[in-house]
C-alpha cells in the first residue's frame, strides 16, 4: 500500500507548440478534457496519494498558479520554476530540494493517466509506467528483461522490433535518483529521465507497469481522441 509520505512532482513547463492556436493564450496543462483541465485530471488522483505536490512550471506560469492555487483537496502545492527548457531530467532536477529524502511520483503535466495504474506504480520500489501501443513504428521502444524490468530503450522508427512498449513519462523513484548523472535523450541536446534510468538499470530493478489507459496530448487531434475515449 502506498504511503502518504510520498511526494508527487508534475512536470508542466512545456509550451505546447503543436497545439496551434489552442495554447496561444493559456498554457497547455490548462486545456480542458471532459470538463477538467489536464492538470486537474492528475491532481484529483495524486491528492489522495501524496503528502505534498510540486508543479514544475515555466511557460505562462502565473496562469497555472492562479488557476490551481496553493492546495488541492487539502494537499499543499508548491511551484518550482524551470528557467531553461532542457528536457525532463532538467525539469525534475528543479524539484530536488522539494523531494528531500522521500520516495516520489513523477508525472507529465499534459498527459492523462488512470488512477489504478498509478496506484500499481507506487507499489514498486523503482517503477515506470509503459504503454502497450500496438504501434510497431514507435521510435523509442522500452525493452524489458525476463523479469519485467527495464533493460534498454531502443530507437526503432522503421518498426523492425516486435516490442511496442513506450514510456508514458510516469515514474516512481527513490531520492537516490538525484545522485545520478543525467543522460542525454537520443538525437537531442536535452537530458531525459528514461535515458537516465536506463543508464542505471543494471544497478536498480526498475519495474515496468504496463497500461492500456494513457492519453498523450501532443496535438489537437490527440486532445479530441482523449475526450472521446473518456466519455465511453
Amino acid at each position: 500500500m502506498y504511503t502518504k509520505i510520498m511526494k508527487t512532482v508534475i512536470l508542466s513547463a512545456g509550451k505546447g507548440s503543436r497545439m496551434r492556436d489552442m495554447t496561444r493564450d493559456i498554457p497547455k496543462p490548462l486545456l480542458m478534457v471532459s470538463g477538467k483541465t489536464l492538470l486537474a485530471h492528475k491532481l484529483d488522483i495524486v491528492a489522495g496519494m501524496s503528502s505534498s505536490i510540486c508543479i514544475v512550471i515555466s511557460h505562462m506560469s502565473e496562469k497555472i498558479i492562479d488557476t490551481i492555487g496553493d492546495s488541492w483537496n487539502g494537499v499543499p502545492i508548491i511551484y518550482c520554476l524551470q528557467k531553461e527548457l532542457q528536457g525532463t531530467a532538467s525539469a525534475l532536477n528543479v524539484a530536488c530540494d522539494f523531494i528531500g529524502n522521500s520516495p516520489f511520483l513523477v508525472l507529465m503535466g499534459d498527459d492523462i493517466y488512470d488512477s489504478v495504474d498509478l496506484e500499481n506504480l507506487v507499489q514498486c520500489e523503482w517503477g515506470m509506467l509503459v504503454f502497450d501501443s500496438n504501434n510497431p513504428k514507435n521510435e523509442g521502444k522500452i525493452i524489458l528483461d525476463e523479469n519485467g524490468d527495464l533493460k534498454e530503450i531502443i530507437d526503432d522508427g522503421k518498426g523492425e522490433l516486435e516490442q511496442n512498449l513506450v514510456c508514458t513519462g510516469a515514474y516512481f523513484l527513490q531520492p537516490e535518483y538525484f545522485s545520478w548523472q543525467p543522460e542525454l535523450a537520443a538525437f537531442s541536446n536535452e537530458i531525459g529521465i528514461p535515458q537516465t534510468l536506463q543508464a542505471h538499470a543494471n544497478e536498480r530493478k526498475i519495474k515496468a507497469v504496463i497500461t492500456k489507459k494513457w492519453y498523450k496530448i501532443n496535438n489537437p487531434e490527440e486532445l479530441k481522441l482523449a475526450e472521446e475515449k473518456l466519455m465511453l
